[in-house]
């Protein structure tokens, strides 16, 4: 059987195989939806992933005339308990960034604390990429996420959720800082996103630092709620609740943003009609997506 007629249709397309179709090269950013903070361990929330193939990695190929599905990650609601995950987002056919991971309620590392960046106390890069799409969050022992980590008491109370940029800080009685964000350059504008957030402080006072760059949510002081995530499209995670036994509310992670860019002799198209497509400075053609959507490259 000939190689092509064993690629399914997606993997056709990742690389570029478009029976016979012309194709575009495209750059891409895909930041999924930041991960919530905790109360009841006050751990920081962990961000979105983050894989972009600007400047300088693997561009994906794209058919032209062919509609490309979008998918935005949300993120995640802060609450008193366990809290979920961020939304995943998505090039269909050709990239995902996983949602940051979720703080926990209980000891050990749980699946939903995993992510493209992890909840204070779980593993980031959840998908294995190379790059990988994140960090971990703070940990007792950076190098041990396995089942039997200890929540229950410093130093894994209160730590910050992982970042693209860094790892989360180790907590304690006081609030550990969320991991740094990273900063991207693909709209000609470079902006700071997927930060961690920060942990609760089981002591009063503030928690932690929203992870910096990248717009992570600051963590409560005892007993208070911990902050969201500021930046809508940032993918960052949101703080830790100061953690009591009144298991103050985490905040909030943001939701995620995925950008395209192809060259001048290629157009883009969006819906919705409220995507901005804009050409940059350079030339280049590109659609910012905050909302899912789709896009199609026709030449210019």
């Amino acid at each position: 059987m000939p190689i092509l007629a064993s690629l399914g249709a997606a993997s056709a397309r990742a690389f570029g195989l478009n029976a016979g179709a012309a194709v575009a090269t495209v750059d891409y950013l895909v930041i999924a939806g930041g991960g919530a903070g905790g109360g009841q361990r006050g751990q920081g929330g962990g961000a979105g992933g983050a894989r972009t193939s600007f400047p300088g990695g693997t561009q994906i190929e794209v058919g032209i005339g062919e509609p490309i599905t979008v998918t935005v990650g949300s993120g995640a609601s802060g609450g008193t308990g366990q809290n979920p995950a961020g939304g995943d987002s998505v090039i269909d056919g050709f990239i995902t960034s996983n949602g940051g991971g979720g703080a926990t309620s209980g000891p050990g590392e749980s699946p939903v604390g995993v992510g493209g960046s992890g909840a204070g106390g779980h593993r980031g890069n959840e998908g294995g990429f190379s790059p990988a799409e994140g960090n971990p969050g703070g940990s007792p022992d950076p190098s041990q996420f396995g089942p039997g980590t200890d929540f229950n008491g410093p130093p894994g109370f209160g730590s910050g959720g992982g970042g693209s940029g860094g790892v989360g800080s180790v907590g304690g009685g006081s609030g550990g800082n969320g991991g740094s964000g990273a900063t991207f350059s693909i709209t000609g504008s470079p902006f700071a996103a997927a930060a961690g957030g920060a942990g609760g402080a089981h002591n009063p006072g503030s928690g932690g630092g929203g992870g910096s760059p990248g717009s992570g949510g600051s963590g409560g002081g005892e007993s208070n709620p911990g902050g969201s995530a500021s930046a809508h499209g940032s993918g960052g995670g949101g703080g830790g609740g100061g953690p009591s036994s009144q298991h103050a509310q985490g905040g909030s992670g943001s939701g995620g943003r995925v950008v395209v860019r192809t060259p001048s002799d290629f157009s883009i198209a969006a819906t919705p009609p409220s995507i901005p497509t804009t050409d940059h400075p350079g030339g280049d053609s590109m659609a910012d997506f905050t909302q899912s959507g789709t896009f199609t490259i026709t030449k210019a």
